[in-house]
């Protein structure tokens, strides 16, 4: 249950924030820990990576997407060992010898350098995990920070959206 650590914290900041907490301006009233706590659900990240990715096809070329709030924790670039052996089995879709593009995206909280960086990072891990599980792919790793997004980054589930690895490959 260690990984659901992290993920309780960043549900409890999202609340926040969503609630107009420091990021939106200053809180009119500090949050109790009795209203953090009911606010928060307890609950499993086993098997996430299957519930929170999707694969799209088009003109030849596939694409699973993952959302990096189930592989990494907030601001890291450490894969979580449970995540990468999810991410594993929908592995099984890449065919044998393809090449595997993983590009890393960020929201725009932060800094466009820091962004940068981050989304690289995660993408270099995912791409080695894809290389352990799956020796007979070639891949490559990219960064795209903030500049790809797939939502607007005006609200908390916006941002979520935009946090996010891709793996794309043909055949």
């Amino acid at each position: 249950m260690r990984a659901a650590g992290p993920l309780i914290a960043a549900v409890a900041v999202v609340l926040l924030v969503g609630a107009g907490g420091p990021v939106d301006g200053p809180p009119t009233a500090a949050p109790s820990a009795a209203g953090i706590a009911a606010s928060v659900s307890v609950f499993s990240v086993a098997g996430s990576v299957d519930v929170l990715a999707s694969t799209t096809r088009r003109d030849g070329t596939s694409a699973l997407t993952v959302g990096t709030d189930v592989l990494f924790a907030f601001g890291g670039d450490r894969l979580d060992a449970r995540a990468a052996r999810a991410l594993e089995r929908r592995l099984e879709e890449v065919p044998r010898g393809a090449s595997v593009r993983v590009v890393g995206h960020t929201d725009s909280v932060g800094s466009v350098v820091a962004n940068s960086a981050l989304s690289l990072r995660r993408a270099r891990a995912v791409a080695a995990a894809v290389a352990r599980a799956r020796p007979d792919v070639r891949t490559s790793a990219a960064g795209s920070g903030e500049w790809v997004p797939v939502a607007p980054n005006v609200d908390p589930a916006g941002r979520a959206e935009n946090r996010r690895v891709t793996l794309s490959w043909t055949g």
